[in-house]
């Protein structure tokens, strides 16, 4: 079965053709590849098809033939003026639909239903005396006719032409009638039983020299036939030869110079003997007295060359220098010729050959048209070499020569040629101004192009049309359309050539209005568009997306009447697909009369451009079921396509078809199908595709490159790199911006150095594609200033430069400096895109700075990009991160299409702000609207549950996940991993790990942070020990989580092993890593170790300084954890919440009441801290450590926020330390409002009375502990005391 429901089938005369379920057909023979063919007999022969599909097929024919009889006036009945016995019995009038009666998925009811039928006969074939015809008598009018005929022939044979070896298409007769137009066909469903018996009887006749089923004078005529073939070959000189010449299969092979009597070689009254004969004739036998009476060599080759029988030509040539008979000059130039046109070097090279065993290689005239053919088959350095060897030049040797070097993109070397062709004296032609002009514009040398220009001018050729039309192409394509339009003003005639050209100057240079207005001007003076004149136009509103206009030239092109130019309509179905309008597209190329594969591949090439690559590839299957060949074009957009959408086993599948159309070695598709295996992630695919290559150009190594950068194989792409330059192959300008985007993904700053020398060296600096990849370079490896610096000395900038240095400075938190650079932009005159509000709302979410991200929000507004989905994504993620959740949930609902960004973006926003419930409500309703989440979604809503401790939502969650599929995404594995872990539930999450068939260093991490989370840390140590034994790399998140599992067990000894095996990995340089030691050394009571690691650190950040304050702090160090701040201060680092926790409990610790009371109110005033309840919490145990319980309770009745438990219980302990019953009793009262069932409470507060020796008080609290129902526990200890 074929693709899209339809049947493989043989037709009567053994031509493969696909029959389809709406009964079209499509052969396969080259011949006939866009006839149609009924299935007829056919069914019997074909291959075995499943029950389904044959099913199908005949539910398509039965639907078609009610379609007919609901109303058949909408079909044309073909069955009395068809051509061909094959053709449909009905056609649609206006729809593409055919019906044959004998078509074996015809309904049962068929016959019966059309027997009851009355149609309308055509005019022709009705009785003169009934104006219609019942069916079934219509249905036997063919056969009687067809029958009619056949006898009618064998009658008289004589008067038929028999064109059964002539006919170059299954589709023609195989006798035609000399004088009427009478057809028949040998192998037709309507023929007569006894016609193959009546045709071989005839044929044994003829061979016998009778015939008993002819007449007397046919039988006469075989003799005939037989006696001038004898004639014929006793002496050829007295016939002319006709075979190369003639025109008609009709006319003879050969004619008798004086009588006129003719002969066929395949007529059907030739001897068996004839062919035979001919074939051992040597080709010297028809010349007479030595010379070529009977036939032209020149005539010959000609007609044989013309015919597409270069082969027979070159082996006619062959023998006449063989036999020593010299072919004619022009014979020899009519062979190059065609070898040209054919780009047949290896025939052109056996012509060359000839021509030296001739004599007449150093022939000037056949010296040009050699170099041409070289030149034009590929091979500059044989034309080269034969232009060297010539002994004299004309002007059109060197414009020979030159085309070659233009033709082959080696400009430079063509406007050499033209100098030296100066130099010996050679005036130039036009036709060599011409090339030379071409070769200027495909090199954009322009200086040159302007000599050239002065040159014609002195030649006086400045005034010739096609001289003045290649200027200004040459001026336009050089990019200076100032100097186009100047020689287009000068030209005394201007054809549509000349405005074709002026108009795709404008396109070229994206001026689209300019060349619209040229487009009316060209009108206005009378001049004709034409089908390029449409082209060029529909490009430049492609180019710049100008919808509007492309619809006026669309009605324009309707008037003018090139819809119908299949080059026109695919034009516009390119220009609607580029303007974004696909539907429009679709309707275009739908309505397209005729469709070659240029248009298919535009109409795929806008599905892919939209992403809609699944459209893509099934409009690739509906063009392989009409029999449209797909080109190596065709291939390189699918495979885009498929790389856009990941889709990798449609990407394998295309790959097979392109082994099996041979397009595997096309150095395009080759690295085309590089990327598209890139892309989808399998980089083995890519690299075994990419070796397989016969041919490398650097665009190979681009995609390969590109590869393994993508993958964040940074090392690799380098790697690569050195291999490339070792293979002679010179990097280009997309080179070096992969190279930079491989250094920025692994932070490979000083292989990014390297690559910035080469650049320089290359004279690739000045590229801002380049530039940009630089600046982008060097700021993801955090050199912010080196990166500005780059951008500064930029000659050219763009957008992405901007966008760059822009994200360079977002991404190192400097919000300020990036909305500083922003404003800078805008002044400058630079239009901000899309990715500049991205990377800049995300640069304010980073530092929740929501002013500057409403600014911006009114910014994307007047810019009119409020309804880009990737800008309105990422205001709903700042304003959610930013607190602002009601003006996330505004961009949200304003947003005209959400994609699954938008909705995760919204889950996202909730979640951050631990509404857990609401999260999962708009899941709930992302579902309802039919939005399928992705592993991100269910990362974010894991990562909500394990941030809340939703235990039971997240166990909901884990369901959806498994049914969705994704449970084998590792991303989303080590996040249900994690959920388990901080949900308490440590075994859930480690049977969830070992589920995973391979775990990354992600989901790893995330099970050792819960053993750690769960204190047990000596468990988090042996899992990295599995971990390392399972060949999983470590990284700085592992390692920063296995020291906090030192520090939280006080496990000095591992900690100082983990310090070793950080310095051997090179993690101790990672700021987060170094912070991470200095925690755990000063937790595990190692404060000199601490000091030394964190003195050592290259770069300090706020945890470094806040583990050093801690760690000082918990020693009782108070007065050098103050000096530490000092320090923090002076070297620019910014405290923050954590710092004055730890300073505060150092001061606490150490009895600096008065230090700590400044710190406290210096954090407030001068800093702008707000104090939380943990900086409330340390000034009232500061106050209670130095006895000041009353100062401490005052302290706490003013705080401006709700104090917890916590704070008072501090006062509480510090009352019974101080036997303080009132403010012990006040104090209490406070505790047991927040938290009734606190034993610790009733705890102190009995101490308290019990210390006081006030007995009876302590037994109210234990009657008060009984009713508010405390455990055991708390009795024993209140016995205790």
């Amino acid at each position: 079965m074929a693709g899209g429901g339809g049947v493989l089938c043989w037709s009567p005369n053994h031509h493969l053709f696909l029959f389809y379920s709406d009964g079209v057909l499509s052969s396969s023979s080259s011949s006939s590849s866009s006839s149609v063919r009924p299935p007829m007999a056919a069914a019997q022969n074909s291959p075995t098809s499943t029950l389904d599909q044959d099913r199908q097929a005949a539910a398509r024919v039965e639907r078609l033939w009610q379609q007919f009889f609901s109303d058949p006036s909408q079909w044309r009945d073909a069955r009395f003026d068809k051509g061909n016995p094959e053709a449909p019995d009905f056609k649609h009038k206006t729809a593409r639909k055919s019906l044959w009666i004998n078509n074996r998925f015809s309904p049962s009811w068929l016959q019966e239903k059309l027997a009851t039928l009355t149609l309308q006969a055509p005019q022709q074939a009705a009785s003169p005396s009934s104006s219609s015809l019942s069916t079934s008598q219509i249905s036997s009018s063919p056969a009687s006719r067809t029958k009619q005929l056949w006898e009618e022939f064998f009658s008289d044979p004589s008067q038929w032409w028999d064109t059964r070896s002539d006919k170059k298409n299954p589709k023609f007769p195989d006798f035609k009638h000399k004088t009427a137009k009478k057809a028949l066909w040998i192998h037709n469903r309507l023929n007569p039983p006894w016609v193959h018996a009546r045709l071989a009887a005839m044929v044994e006749g003829q061979q016998q020299g009778q015939s008993g089923s002819s007449t007397p004078e046919s039988a006469g005529r075989v003799v005939r036939t037989e006696q001038l073939w004898k004639e014929f070959f006793s002496d050829p000189s007295q016939w002319w030869d006709n075979r190369f010449i003639k025109k008609s299969p009709k006319y003879p092979d050969f004619k008798h110079k004086s009588t006129h009597e003719g002969l066929w070689i395949e007529g059907w009254l030739t001897p068996d003997w004839v062919k035979a004969k001919m074939t051992t004739m040597p080709l010297v036998q028809i010349q007479s007295d030595g010379g070529l009476t009977s036939w032209s060599p020149d005539l010959n080759v000609s007609k044989l060359c013309q015919e597409g029988r270069l082969k027979e030509a070159l082996h006619m040539v062959e023998l006449m220098v063989q036999q020593n008979i010299q072919a004619p000059i022009n014979t020899y130039a009519c062979l190059l010729k065609w070898c040209t046109r054919k780009k047949a070097l290896a025939e052109g090279k056996q012509v060359h050959a000839l021509m030296i065993q001739s004599g007449l290689d150093s022939d000037i005239f056949l010296g040009n048209i050699l170099v041409d053919m070289y030149a034009k088959c590929g091979s500059v350095f044989e034309a080269r070499e034969v232009f060297d060897a010539m002994p004299e030049h004309n002007v059109f040797s060197w414009t020979a020569i030159i085309s070659a070097y233009a033709d082959h993109g080696q400009g430079e070397e063509a406007i050499i040629l033209y100098q030296q062709m100066q130099q010996t004296g050679i005036v130039p032609d036009k036709v060599a101004f011409v090339v030379v002009l071409k070769a200027c514009s495909r090199i954009a040398a322009l200086e040159q192009g302007k000599q050239l220009h002065s040159d014609i001018i002195r030649s006086g050729f400045e005034s010739d049309l096609i001289v003045g039309n290649t200027l200004i192409d040459m001026y336009a394509k050089c990019g200076c359309i100032e100097g186009a339009r100047g020689v287009f003003n000068k030209l005394n005639e201007r054809d549509v050539v000349s405005w074709n050209a002026m108009i795709a100057g404008y396109a070229q240079q994206g001026l689209a209005e300019e060349a619209l207005a040229m487009y009316e001007q060209m009108k206005q003076e009378g001049v004709q568009p034409d089908n390029v004149t449409y082209l060029v136009l529909l490009k430049a509103c492609a180019s710049t997306a100008a919808l509007e206009q492309g619809k006026q030239l669309h009605a324009h092109i309707i008037r003018s009447g090139f819809e119908l130019d299949v080059s026109v309509g695919s034009a516009l179905v390119d220009m609607y697909a580029k303007c974004g309008h696909i539907e429009h597209a679709r309707q275009v190329f739908d309505n397209m009369s005729e469709r070659n594969v240029v248009s298919w591949n535009a109409m795929m090439t806008g599905y892919a451009q939209q992403r809609l690559g699944k459209d893509a590839l099934d409009l690739y299957e509906q063009m392989k079921e009409e029999g449209v060949q797909p080109d190596n074009v065709t291939y390189v957009v699918l495979l885009k396509a498929c790389a856009n959408i990941a889709a990798m086993e449609q990407g394998k599948l295309l790959h097979s078809h392109i082994i099996r159309s041979g397009f595997e070695a096309d150095v395009i598709v080759g690295n085309t199908l590089v990327d598209m295996y890139a892309k989808c992630g399998s980089i083995k695919d890519a690299c075994e595709v990419f070796n397989k290559m016969n041919e490398r150009n650097v665009v190979s190594w681009n995609a390969m490159l590109a590869g393994y950068a993508q993958q964040g194989l940074g090392k690799d792409a380098l790697a690569l790199y050195e291999q490339m330059k070792q293979e002679g192959v010179q990097p280009d300008n997309v080179t070096y911006p992969v190279l930079l985007k491989a250094c920025a993904s692994i932070a490979a700053l000083e292989q990014g150095k390297q690559l910035h020398s080469h650049i320089i060296r290359s004279g690739f600096e000045s590229n801002v594609i380049v530039g940009s990849a630089l600046v982008d370079m060097y700021a993801k490896c955090g050199r912010i200033k080196k990166a500005h610096k780059v951008f500064n000395n930029m000659h050219e900038r763009n957008v992405v430069s901007w966008n760059a240095l822009i994200a360079g400075y977002a991404y190192e938190g400097l919000c300020m400096e990036a909305l500083d650079l922003y404003e800078q932009m805008k002044q400058e005159g630079m239009q901000p895109d899309n990715v500049t509000y991205v990377v800049l709302l995300k640069a304010c979410a980073r530092v929740a700075s929501l002013e500057q991200g409403k600014q911006l929000h009114s910014d994307i507004i007047a810019s009119g990009l409020e309804n880009d989905a990737s800008v309105g994504n990422t205001l709903v993620d700042m304003y959610a991160k930013c607190g602002c959740i009601e003006m996330a949930c505004e961009v949200f609902n304003k947003i005209n299409e959400r994609n699954v960004v938008s909705w995760n973006a919204m889950i996202g926003g909730y979640a951050q702000q631990g509404l857990g419930k609401e999260a999962l409500a708009l899941y709930e309703q992302m579902k309802q609207e039919g939005v399928q989440p992705d592993n991100v979604t269910y990362v974010v809503l894991v990562n909500a549950c394990a941030r809340t401790e939703a235990l039971e939502e997240g166990k909901q969650l884990h369901s959806d996940v498994i049914r969705s599929g994704f449970e084998s995404d590792v991303i989303v594995g080590s996040a249900l991993v994690d959920m388990y872990a901080k949900c308490g539930c440590i075994e859930h999450a480690r049977q969830m790990f070992n589920k995973m068939s391979a775990p990354d260093v992600a989901s790893w991490n995330a099970l050792i942070a819960g053993y750690a989370q769960q204190g047990l840390g000596k468990e988090a140590l042996a899992l990295y020990d599995q971990m390392k034994q399972e060949g999983v790399q470590p990284d700085s998140v592992t390692y920063v989580v296995l020291l906090k599992a030192c520090a939280s067990i006080a496990a000095l000894e591992q900690g100082k092993q983990l310090h070793s095996h950080i310095v051997r990995r090179g993690f101790e340089l990672d700021v987060i890593v170094g912070s991470a030691i200095v925690d755990m050394y000063a937790k595990c009571g190692c404060i000199e170790d601490a000091r030394e690691v964190f003195d050592n650190l290259h770069e300090r950040d706020v945890v470094a300084w806040n583990a050093m304050i801690a760690g000082s702090a918990q020693q009782g160090r108070g007065k050098e954890a103050l000096t530490l701040l000092e320090q923090m201060q002076s070297k620019g680092t910014k405290p923050n919440a954590s710092t004055y926790i730890g300073v505060l409990t150092a001061c606490s610790r150490s009895g600096l009441v008065d230090e700590g009371c400044r710190l406290f109110d210096s954090m407030c005033n001068n800093h702008g801290v707000t104090p939380t309840v943990d900086h409330y919490a340390c000034m009232v145990d500061l106050l209670c450590r130095a006895g000041r319980l009353a100062d401490a309770e005052d302290f706490i009745n003013k705080m401006p926020i709700q104090p917890n438990a916590v704070v008072w219980m501090t006062l509480l302990a510090a009352a019974r330390i101080h036997h303080n019953v009132e403010i012990g009793r006040r104090t209490f009262d406070c505790v047991v409002k927040l938290e009734p069932k606190n034993a610790a409470a009733y705890v102190l507060l009995s101490n308290i009375y019990a210390e006081a020796g006030r007995r009876d008080e302590v037994a109210k609290i234990r009657q008060q502990m009984k009713t508010a129902g405390l455990n055991k526990n708390a009795w024993v200890q209140l016995d205790r005391s």
